[in-house]
């Protein structure tokens, strides 16, 4: 199992499957942080981050890392959220999506992804 794995390499047995972040607003550093921590992620099942502010220039890069395929979360819900990016992150989230391989289900209500006049309600 993997809390016996994480025991044996010495690392904290992961217990928590349920996070929600929702209602808080996530700067940079918070973002980049919640996206190192969810690359290692081993137990994590549902994640809400459900109308946060985020200051992330790139919102791509949390959702790589919240829809890695090596990540194990199978519902995660983005309602209510502005993410503005440039190069297409409707695309670049539909590749991701493609990849992973324990997502059931997404939420994204009322989000809205692009930028200024390019911005697309899904």
């Amino acid at each position: 199992s993997d809390v016996a794995e994480d025991e044996r390499e010495g690392r904290p047995a992961c217990r928590l499957e349920t996070l929600s972040l929702s209602l808080n607003p996530l700067a940079v550093d918070g973002m980049d942080a919640l996206a190192k921590a969810l690359r290692n992620n081993r137990c994590l099942r549902v994640l809400r981050l459900e109308y946060i502010t985020s200051y992330q220039r790139d919102p791509a890069n949390l959702l790589g890392a919240i829809l890695a395929a090596d990540t194990r979360i199978e519902h995660l819900a983005l309602n209510y959220n502005y993410y503005s990016a440039c190069n297409s992150p409707v695309e670049r989230i539909m590749s991701q999506l493609a990849t992973n391989q324990s997502l059931r289900v997404l939420d994204m209500r009322r989000c809205c992804v692009g930028g200024g006049r390019r911005a697309r309600a899904i």
